[in-house]
């Protein structure tokens, strides 16, 4: 690598179970009774692209900034009303490598 220049495309699937954060009821035979809540599971896909830059482009544990767009959904979102509930996201972000030991591309 000799310039810095990055682009990365990505995929990830992920795995969210939602509960009511409050009491819920349902009227039943003319009364109120309280609900139990199991949740919601939602499974949601996500597709990003960004592009980067190594701020030391020799060192295979350099720094890179980066701009990114991801494109994800839940689903099922609310399956009586709305399946699908999707989402755009812009991140502009910094990787950082733990591990300081620099090696040579080279």
């Amino acid at each position: 690598m000799t310039n810095g220049l990055s682009f990365t495309g990505l995929f990830g699937l992920g795995y969210m179970h939602t509960f009511a954060t409050t009491e819920e009821f349902t009227f039943t035979d003319g009364q109120y009774v309280k609900k139990t809540d199991k949740g919601n599971a939602r499974l949601f896909p996500s597709l990003s692209f960004d592009v980067g830059y190594y701020l030391k482009a020799v060192e295979t544990n350099s720094p890179k900034i980066f701009l990114r767009y991801q494109a994800w959904a839940e689903y099922p979102y609310s399956p009586d009303f709305i399946p699908v509930l999707t989402h755009i996201n812009l991140h502009l972000g910094v990787k950082l490598f733990i591990n300081r030991q620099t090696r040579s591309h080279e």
